[in-house]
């Protein structure tokens, strides 16, 4: 019997670490000020296509909406080396959705 609430205590603590750990994060997600990672962003996004983003304007992101959903304003993307100086692309404002279901069945282009 001891063995069992024993058992029922790790049990019960564990759960208990990971509900907290959820809610902690969602806390995070939920209070964070996006507009800090602006420049993390425009970094990977460097990286990854060797093109410069610039989001001069506000970020604000909706984790809990459904869709998820993203809004960046002033947004600037330089277009490549070779191509004109002007950007290739550049908006006022920009929204987008992330439909979570078709990622999860690995849909996603």
């Amino acid at each position: 019997m001891a063995k069992k609430r024993w058992a029922l205590r790790i049990f019960v603590g564990v759960l208990a670490g990971l509900l907290l750990l959820v809610g902690g994060l969602a806390l995070f997600l939920a209070t964070y000020d996006w507009n800090n990672a602006r420049g993390w962003i425009a970094k990977r996004v460097q990286d990854r296509t060797g093109r410069e983003l610039v989001i001069e304007g506000n970020l604000a992101v909706h984790p809990f909406s459904w869709p998820p959903a993203i809004r960046a304003e002033k947004v600037t993307f330089a277009n490549a080396e070779w191509g004109e100086k002007r950007p290739m692309f550049s908006a006022d404002a920009i929204a987008l959705r992330i439909p979570l279901l078709p990622i999860l069945r690995g849909r996603y282009v």
